[in-house]
């Protein structure tokens, strides 16, 4: 009888204790209890007690506070912020396409390799020579981030790096300095000397240069930069390069895509 009614109690009170019904406390010894369950914080698949299947897509020890550690969140997304990540990437269900959706990514990738790509970017992304605790404090925040997006594509943007074919204007124009990432041509131009362009009009791209100008790119601050950029800013750099009507058009729709 004693029994009967221990079990009675146990089955009762379960769903208040998530985290003791996950099969993960099989192999693991629960801690935490208050986020509800084992998934919240470190994911994988608390259902099942095949270690491969338990452990897909696992958030580790050193990313699983994403939940609870505000402050690292706070500090990740300040340097996403800095290095105006959303030009390119769409965050917390804000930003540009051109490239990768984060909050996706941080569903799909694990948290080692989204630190990698911060660390060690790929072509058209800026190296933003981020140390180890900068980089593991904006994963953080991208898979918090991730978490609390209300939507999430399941497919990533294939972005395609043009390396055959008749040059676009940009490339022979501007490529032996900048880079640009767009949706319709992929990444164009390889110079490494001046400003990654990618999202360059997607009102996310830092506009300090441009603020007498409206405080935004478009196409028509683009080709007065391009034509005198001292025109702009008396200390620009960049030289002026002659356009004309035409490859004027053509570059500024190269921009918008």
């Amino acid at each position: 009888m004693v029994a009967r009614a221990l079990l009675l109690l146990i089955f009762i009170t379960l769903p208040f204790f998530p985290s003791f019904a996950s099969m993960c406390v099989k192999c693991h010894k629960p801690h935490y209890e208050k986020t509800g369950s084992c998934a919240v914080c470190h994911r994988g698949n608390e259902d099942t007690a095949r270690k491969n299947i338990a452990h897909g897509g696992l958030i580790t020890k050193k990313y699983a506070d994403f939940i609870i550690n505000g402050k690292a969140v706070e500090n990740g997304s300040k340097t996403a912020d800095s290095a105006h990540c959303r030009r390119c990437h769409i965050t917390e269900g804000r930003g540009n396409d051109v490239a990768p959706n984060l909050d996706t990514e941080s569903r799909r990738k694990t948290a080692e390799t989204l630190k990698e790509k911060l660390i060690k970017p790929t072509d058209y992304m800026p190296d933003f020579h981020m140390n180890d605790p900068t980089a593991e404090n904006t994963v953080k925040y991208i898979l918090n981030a991730g978490g609390s997006a209300k939507s999430v594509s399941r497919t990533a943007p294939y972005v395609v790096f043009i390396t055959q074919g008749k040059k676009s204007v940009f490339e022979e124009k501007c490529g032996g300095c900048h880079r640009l990432l767009t949706r319709k041509r992929g990444g164009t131009g390889h110079g490494d000397t001046a400003p990654n362009l990618s999202g360059l009009f997607s009102g996310f791209y830092p506009a300090d240069t441009v603020k007498a100008e409206g405080n935004r790119w478009n196409g028509e601050i683009l080709v007065k930069w391009i034509k005198n950029p001292r025109r702009i800013k008396k200390e620009a750099l960049m030289p002026p390069v002659l356009l004309t009507e035409e490859e004027e058009k053509s570059i500024t729709a190269e921009f918008a895509n």
